[in-house]
């Protein structure tokens, strides 16, 4: 039966890598009764390597298309708002990551808040958004935590005029915001079809306010 002769620097190589290194004594690949008894360390060691390769490859390629498609996500448009820029300085609603639910306001200009002080900032810019749809202006944590809030605010799809911020410092110190700072949130929503039908109230045992505990 023919063997094959490997030379010393194949000692501790794989079996895929000892096909490269070995020499035939005599007779082809496929006539080595290796390639088909499948021994290790003869002609068995090189058909499967080929076939490894393959399959790595697609593996990798496989991966990396999944890897691509969770670092670029779908993107869906459900509804579009039409901005209207007032102020030279304006910035656009924009979202921090694509995937966040709110798109981010930031004031056209630097103003500071004195403490305890209520001010409404003008964003310098309209909206107009479809029927069907309204627009929630909430606050941002990061001011919150530092005593400065925003008033909560609802923009009804009729509502045309420049978008407005009310906020409140209720901390000790006055409050700087630069030009392009950030100082609200976005959130557009779906608005439901409500009928409101008069009649009589069913009870529950449900208490008032503070029933269920702190």
């Amino acid at each position: 039966m023919p063997r094959r002769a490997f030379s010393p620097s194949c000692e501790g190589l794989s079996c895929a890598t000892l096909l490269d290194c070995a020499q035939p004594a005599g007779g082809s690949v496929a006539d080595d009764a290796g390639a088909r008894t499948g021994r290790v360390g003869e002609a068995f060691c090189g058909r499967p390597r080929l076939h490894r390769a393959r399959t790595g490859s697609l593996r990798h390629v496989e991966r990396d298309k999944i890897n691509h498609q969770a670092a670029e996500p779908q993107r869906s448009v459900d509804t579009t708002v039409v901005v209207q820029r007032l102020h030279a300085n304006a910035v656009l609603p924009r979202k921090a990551n694509p995937t966040d639910a709110c798109h981010d306001l930031a004031t056209p200009e630097q103003f500071t808040l004195a403490a305890r002080a209520t001010a409404v900032v003008d964003l310098g810019i309209a909206l107009q958004l479809e029927p069907g749809w309204e627009a929630q202006v909430r606050g941002r944590s990061g001011l919150a935590t530092r005593g400065v809030v925003v008033h909560p605010g609802t923009i009804d799809h009729l509502y045309r005029l420049p978008l407005k911020v009310i906020i409140h410092n209720l901390s000790g110190e006055e409050f700087c915001f630069e030009a392009g700072q950030r100082i609200a949130q976005l959130k557009i929503e779906r608005v439901s079809g409500v009928e409101f039908l008069e009649g009589t109230v069913e009870a529950t045992a449900r208490g008032g306010l503070g029933s269920t505990g702190m």
